[in-house]
Formats: structure tokens, C-alpha cells, sequence
């Protein structure tokens, strides 16, 4: 990770590398570099180096949901962290969609997909001391659930009130027929100088 504890003495900031390779392991590595003060000057500069794994167990000690998915992209665009799949996406440079909204502005909210094809819906974030940003997205179809779950709700419910309506339509419209029917057969025998029979209707 080269040119970092330089930018530290120049600068007297800390400094945090993009995602890079280690000279000595020959795996991803990210690096912090601190300048320390005497008399008011940066005398020396602590560097310290770590996997970018320590990222991505951050994001899954959060314990998001399905669908859910939270994710650390460095200022150049690589990927560096991610709550599902890391092994297949650290180190890969993030989905084009999600890069041009990053570099319109440092927060806000997109549309993309992921590499693996997955419509998202994302809100992300720029730090302004490392430059990384933090993005948390979730998949169209996690969104859409709750919705087509309380359209089928809605559907169900209106079937069965449905359904109850007839009931109670056809129990009702017995019990008025039944009087109607008598009445008729009643009238029929008056119409023909017969006594009929005393009704009981309810």
C-alpha cells in the first residue's frame, strides 16, 4: 500500500488505502495509516494493515434480513465488503448503476442490479475521511412481498365475506320464500271459497 504514510506526513491526517494486495501474503488488504505529533509535527506514522474479511463480519454480525444486503465499496470503486457472497464479490468492482450514483452524490438512493442479476432497490453513503462508502440495498422482490401478501389478504378476505354473503342471501331469501309460498297457497284457497288453514310465519 504505497504513498500512505507519505500522504500522512504531508497532510498530518490519517489516511485509509483502497483495497490492494499484500506484498507478503499476497491477499486483500486494506491499511490505516495515523500520524503522531511531537511539537506540533508528524514525527512518525502508525500503519497498520487488515482483511478486508473484518469488513464483511462487521456486516454480518448486524444479522439483516433476507433480502437485505449491506456492502463497503472503496474510493475506486472496488467492493471490499459484503454481507452475502463476499468470497464472489470482494475485489470486483460494483455494478455500474450503483457507481454513477455514487459519483453524483455522496448519499442518496438508486435503482441497480447486483453481478448475480438481482433488481435492487440501494441508499448509500460516502465517508468523507476514507472516501468508502457504505451501502445498504434491498431486493425488489423482498420489497414486493409484504405487498402481494396483503393483496392476497385482501383477496382471501374478500372471498370469504364473499362467500359469507351468499350464505346468508340464500338462508334469508329461504326464510322469506317460505312465508310467500304459504301466502300463496293461502290466497289460492280463498280464490276458490276455501278456509285455509291459520298461518304461522315467524
Amino acid at each position: 500500500l504505497p504513498r500512505m504514510p507519505s500522504s500522512s506526513y504531508k497532510t498530518g491526517k490519517p489516511v485509509v488505502s483502497e483495497l490492494g494486495v499484500g506484498a507478503v501474503t499476497r491477499r486483500w488488504v486494506l491499511g490505516i495509516c495515523v500520524p503522531v505529533f511531537q511539537d506540533g509535527a508528524v514525527r512518525y506514522v502508525v500503519v497498520i494493515g487488515f482483511s478486508p474479511q473484518r469488513i464483511t463480519d462487521l456486516m454480518l454480525a448486524q444479522r439483516l434480513p433476507d433480502g437485505w444486503i449491506a456492502s463497503v465499496v472503496d474510493r475506486n470503486g472496488v467492493i471490499i465488503g459484503r454481507s452475502r457472497a463476499a468470497d464472489d464479490f470482494v475485489g470486483q468492482p460494483a455494478a455500474d448503476d450503483f457507481l454513477r450514483a455514487v459519483a453524483a452524490s455522496a448519499d442518496g438512493f438508486g435503482e441497480s442490479a447486483t453481478r448475480d442479476g438481482r433488481r435492487v432497490e440501494f441508499a448509500h453513503v460516502r465517508s468523507a475521511l476514507s472516501g468508502w462508502t457504505v451501502a445498504m440495498s434491498v431486493e425488489q422482490s423482498a420489497l414486493d412481498a409484504p405487498l402481494y401478501q396483503a393483496l392476497r389478504q385482501i383477496a382471501l378476505g374478500g372471498t370469504a365475506l364473499l362467500l359469507l354473503a351468499c350464505g346468508l342471501a340464500v338462508v334469508y331469501g329461504r326464510t322469506i320464500s317460505r312465508p310467500i309460498a304459504a301466502l300463496a297457497c293461502a290466497a289460492a284457497s280463498l280464490g276458490r271459497g276455501e278456509l285455509p288453514a291459520p298461518l304461522r310465519l315467524g
